[in-house]
């Protein structure tokens, strides 16, 4: 049995908030639990709004990328390099990691696999305390399918890049959307999933547009995809509450601390799981499809993982999955995304 330390993801806790500021300034707010950090990702990609302050992955992205043009310039020179590798290194502890991924792996006999414990239905604790989810079960195929023990490493949507890139993670299965900038500093994966994100709140709000939610407070997950287009479509007089996780963002929701919430297509199944049938979603917000992370340069790994993911689409393994977590069949998966490959020739 896979277990992480946290506690059943829709206890009643009420989130602890400090006052806001209209629109930008939520991001002191704190979870009612002790988390290390946020969740996932841009829409667009990770331009920096007027009104949000840079979070951890966004920071991590920016050095990561920079750090990569410097050090393909010859303008660069040494000191460029080595002043980006010094701004990476205060980031996060920098780890030396093989490429080799699919060997380490067997020679460790340990999968380390990093998701989000805190997402349901893509990775939480269920009554017995036990780590479940969507992302859970493909990370247990997988291991099973290298034929080795499985490590659940608990990462959060600012963290879990840089758990990868330092060699704390093998892999993410993380709800990691596949969107061009973050190709650009990892290797995604086929994809394997796939949502919608939204603005949702009760029924009997009328919400049509996004000149509806003048005056609201808005819940959003740090760093989401969902909290990057709210930033930027909502009322300059709204107040956008930012929380580690999603969780602690619903929580605010079924607590009353925010009229409404922006998350993903999963949501509204949740709450019905939870006899709280009187949200609805409102304005869709966006989609994206999701993949596997791995480092750079490793093509073996590459090539087993999708291998894997065909494999389990093929066998059906995938579509029972999907049929258990998300209530719904797999979608079509695309032949291509613009900007992101997973092929390594």
């Amino acid at each position: 049995m896979n277990t992480l330390p946290m506690v059943d993801p829709w206890h009643t806790i009420r989130p602890r908030m400090k006052e806001e500021s209209p629109l930008a300034l939520a991001d002191g707010a704190k979870a009612p639990l002790p988390r290390d950090a946020g969740v996932s990702v841009s829409l667009g990609g990770f331009a920096r709004s007027r009104t949000a302050s840079p979070n951890k992955e966004e920071s991590m992205l920016h050095i990561l990328r920079d750090f990569g043009r410097v050090c393909r310039t010859r303008l660069g020179g040494y000191i460029g390099a080595m002043a980006l590798f010094i701004a990476l290194a205060s980031l996060t502890t920098a780890t030396n990691v093989s490429a080799q991924t699919l060997e380490a792996v067997k020679s460790a006999g340990k999968l380390r696999v990093g998701v989000q414990a805190a997402n349901m239905p893509w990775g939480f604790a269920d009554a017995s305390g036990a780590t479940v989810g969507y992302d859970i079960d493909v990370a247990t195929l997988l291991a099973k399918e290298i034929g080795v023990e499985l490590e659940l490493v608990p990462v959060t949507g600012q963290s879990r890049i840089a758990q990868l890139v330092t060699g704390k993670v093998d892999i993410l299965f993380a709800v990691l959307g596949m969107f061009p900038d973050r190709a650009e500093v990892l290797q995604f994966t086929k994809p394997y999933a796939g949502l919608s994100y939204w603005v949702i709140g009760p029924k009997d709000k009328t919400i049509k547009d996004f000149p509806d939610l003048s005056g609201m407070k808005i819940s959003a997950s740090k760093a989401s995809a969902e909290e990057k287009v709210i930033t930027e479509k909502a009322p300059s007089d709204a107040t956008i509450v930012r929380y580690d996780d999603p969780q602690s963002s619903i929580l605010a929701l079924m607590s009353g601390q925010a009229d409404v919430i922006v998350g993903n297509s999963t949501y509204i199944g949740n709450f019905t799981r939870m006899n709280r049938a009187e949200f609805e979603n409102k304005i869709q917000l966006g989609a994206q499809f999701q993949g596997g992370g791995i480092r750079k340069d490793d093509k073996e790994f590459l090539d087993f993982v999708n291998a894997f993911l065909d494999k389990i689409m093929t066998n059906g393994e995938l579509e029972k999955i999907s049929q258990k977590w998300l209530l719904e069949p797999l979608p079509q998966f695309p032949e291509s995304i613009e900007g992101i490959s997973w092929k390594i020739d």
